[in-house]
């Protein structure tokens, strides 16, 4: 499995009808007990919230800190020319504001194992003050690449290192670097946030007793989103959880919960944290038993799958909103031997403002965009989506080209024969936020499109899954009649090429 390639957070959860332990990963959602072979899927309220079992005692506060794991993608204009950011977001970012806290827990802390908030919990659960959707702007912030500066990084008074090394001597905690420097969650935009005015400005009238930086002659022109004509963001495949890491405080001073370190030489932070708000300590997930609602027989399918095949009765179940719900399957029979199926949504979708268009030869298919009003044509069509993640180049190639040969392939009703079937991880939900970059990758007249994005009315009324088979080449899947390769590092779940071939 990939889970240990991918660095993903695993949680130990019982099973609700023995009481066995099951360790999870964060892209999980069923538990297959070998104890008493029971199945059920575990469903959050909103998002799994967990914590890190402390290695301390005494009287123990859980932080809390957004995790995020998705692709972002990002159109927008940049320099009088519309271009296409993507990024995979994987991080978790510090929910609440205070100081000497990590801004982020950084990679160490994915060898740990979680365990779930339930009732009557010992220790006080700090209550998250910044809010989920704070949290994607940030991130989104951080991605804009350092392009959006006039001036490069030359023209600075102190150069980039040498800032880096007056932090450190000046004992700047990490709160409060990353506060003050908007500083990036990934390596490449991290010299971007470092040179921000507003950042700079904050830092010198903080420390100005200790030292003064001279900037006058430095100006640096950001052009911000709002001057923008262009700019379409969207998160696809996006995992959320909250997690809880505990902190206490001893003689006044803040230290680790795990590793039982010293986090901050100021004292007086048990005032600081008392301030904040806590939150309920309560189970925040209900259990819902993988059996067949149509016969009562136990459902089969991957641990990190939506969707699961009762074998009794022949008929495929997903879970969806809360229930589970019967699916429809097709598939493409190969033309020769293949290695793989990956699943597709096949979404029947109506849009108005576009037209769509087929070249002569009657292979491949585009989109042109005239535009909005009374007399805009309507748009009803059928848009292929991955049903997996993916990371999100090889997202868009995958659903573009095979939405431009859609016409030509020839579907046939249930399961494909083949048991070598990637699980479906891709909700339908998310399957629709796609759908405005795919028609936006699709389509002739990209620069008139770009700035409707944010307002396409696009509405899904009817969902198929579909499984697509794919040859096993070297460190590609490889798909003939639509003639494109994603590489196998791209599939971004826990069930990788060599579990569906074993």
């Amino acid at each position: 499995m990939n889970s240990s390639r991918l660095q993903l957070y695993r949680a130990e959860f019982s099973c609700p009808q023995c009481g066995a332990p099951a360790v999870l990963d964060e892209t999980e959602y069923a538990i297959n007990c070998p104890f008493c072979r029971t199945g059920v899927l575990l469903v959050p309220e909103r998002f799994f919230r967990n914590y890190f079992p402390a290695a301390v005692d005494g009287d123990l506060i859980y932080v809390p800190y957004w995790r995020l794991r998705g692709a972002y993608f990002r159109i927008h204009d940049e320099d009088g020319e519309v271009k296409r950011l993507t990024k995979f977001i994987d991080t978790t970012i510090l929910g609440v504001s205070l100081p000497h806290l990590p801004y982020s827990l950084g990679i160490r802390t994915q060898n740990l194992t979680l365990k779930p908030v339930c009732d009557d919990l010992p220790g006080t659960f700090l209550s998250p003050d910044i809010a989920l959707e704070e949290v994607r702007e940030r991130v989104a912030r951080v991605q804009v690449s350092g392009r959006q500066f006039s001036k490069s990084v030359e023209d600075l008074h102190t150069s980039s290192r040498e800032f880096l090394e007056q932090q450190e001597s000046q004992n700047v905690s990490s709160y409060e670097y990353y506060s003050n420097f908007n500083a990036s969650l990934d390596a490449e935009a991290e010299l971007i946030d470092l040179i921000s005015t507003a950042a700079v400005d904050l830092f010198r009238k903080k420390k100005e007793s200790r030292r003064k930086l001279e900037l006058e002659k430095t100006k640096i022109e950001i052009k911000t989103t709002a001057e923008k004509r262009v700019d379409y963001q969207e998160f696809i495949g996006e995992i959320i959880s909250l997690l809880h890491y505990p902190v206490t405080v001893r003689d006044g001073v803040l230290r680790d919960g795990v590793l039982d370190e010293q986090l901050s030489r100021t004292k007086g932070m048990d005032t600081i944290l008392s301030e904040k708000q806590a939150v309920s300590v309560r189970k925040t997930w209900k259990s819902l038993p993988l059996t067949c609602p149509g016969c009562g027989w136990t459902l089969e399918g991957a641990s990190d799958s939506i969707l699961f095949t009762c074998s009794n009765c022949d008929t495929r179940w997903l879970f969806h909103d809360k229930k589970l719900r019967r699916c429809r399957v097709l598939h493409l029979e190969p033309e020769e031997k293949h290695g793989v199926y990956l699943p597709y949504w096949k979404l029947k979708i109506r849009c108005p403002g576009f037209e769509e268009t087929v070249y002569e030869n009657q292979i491949k298919r585009n989109f042109v965009w005239r535009g909005r009003g009374k007399d805009a044509p309507q748009l009803e069509t059928e848009i292929w989506t991955p049903a997996l993640r993916l990371l999100p180049d090889e997202f868009l190639i995958a659903a573009t080209k095979i939405n431009a040969h859609a016409g030509n392939l020839e579907l046939k009703k249930g399961m494909p024969a083949s048991t070598a079937l990637f699980p479906v991880t891709l909700p339908v939900s998310e399957a629709v936020e796609s759908l405005t970059l795919i028609l936006y990758e699709m389509t002739g007249n990209k620069s008139r499109l770009a700035p409707d994005l944010p307002d396409l009315e696009i509405t899904a009324s009817e969902a198929r899954v579909v499984y697509v088979p794919f040859q096993k080449q070297a460190v590609d899947l490889v798909q003939p009649r639509a003639h494109f390769a994603i590489r196998h590092a791209a599939i971004r779940d826990r069930t990788g090429v060599g579990d569906v071939m074993n």
